[in-house]
């Protein structure tokens, strides 16, 4: 990882989507299993629905610190938005290389996010 990853929020966020983009198009690639888990199971008490939800809390929470760190104005709705690009990558394996990192940037862009 370069020393601008290790510093800047930007890099940090497109640089975590840019991986999620490579991984998911390897043949082993079965989609994120947290988001799965949401999907599939109705019942929200499960214990896995519970570690699946805790998890994506966790991720979103991260997105959101970072866009805060970055500069933006409103850090949840970025954090928000950005959960909502991961998982659209994480559940669609045939996505078009650099889709996920631009839909991020332009979001980024958008929030004044460095």
């Amino acid at each position: 990882m370069s020393t601008e990853v290790k510093t800047n929020s930007r890099a940090r966020i497109l640089y975590s989507l840019r991986r999620l983009e490579e991984k998911a198009r390897t043949p082993e690639y079965e989609g994120c299993p947290y988001l799965a888990v949401q999907i599939e199971l109705t019942d929200t008490e499960h214990p896995a629905s519970f570690v699946a939800s805790r998890v994506k809390q966790e991720l979103e929470a991260v997105l959101r610190r970072e866009a805060g760190h970055g500069g933006a104005d409103d850090p949840e709705f970025v954090g928000r938005q950005l959960i909502l690009v991961f998982d659209g990558t994480s559940a669609r394996a045939d996505s078009i290389p650099g889709r996920a990192t631009a839909v991020a940037g332009t979001l980024l862009d958008a929030a004044g996010v460095r």
